[in-house]
């Protein structure tokens, strides 16, 4: 913790989360509906190559990758929804939903 009284952030650190935050906005402002997350499916293997990590295609839109670490040790899952729904988007956040009738909620 800083002297603040606040977490610090290293610099590698704040490039990441900076990343992920813009990558969430994208995908939120461009919902697409179950098992049509074309632009979103794309989005993460290109998002996941760009790290070095492999990833392959599951019925369709969805993507897994297995990410390794240097040691052996427990294996952690981690699952996310990638679709939109049928919801109208009552926020004036620059990042709203771009796409009428569906948002990510």
């Amino acid at each position: 913790m800083g002297t603040d009284g606040r977490w610090s952030i290293s610099a590698d650190t704040r490039e990441v989360v900076d990343d992920a935050v813009a990558v969430r906005r994208q995908i939120h402002m461009y919902p697409e509906p179950g098992f049509k997350e074309v632009r979103t499916a794309t989005l993460v293997e290109h998002k996941l190559k760009s790290y070095g990590v492999e990833s392959r295609r599951l019925c369709g839109t969805g993507v897994v990758a297995l990410i390794r670490g240097r040691r052996p040790g427990p294996t952690m899952l981690v699952r996310a929804d990638m679709d939109g729904l049928p919801v109208r988007e009552e926020s004036d956040a620059l990042y709203r939903s771009r796409v009428d009738g569906l948002m990510h909620a």
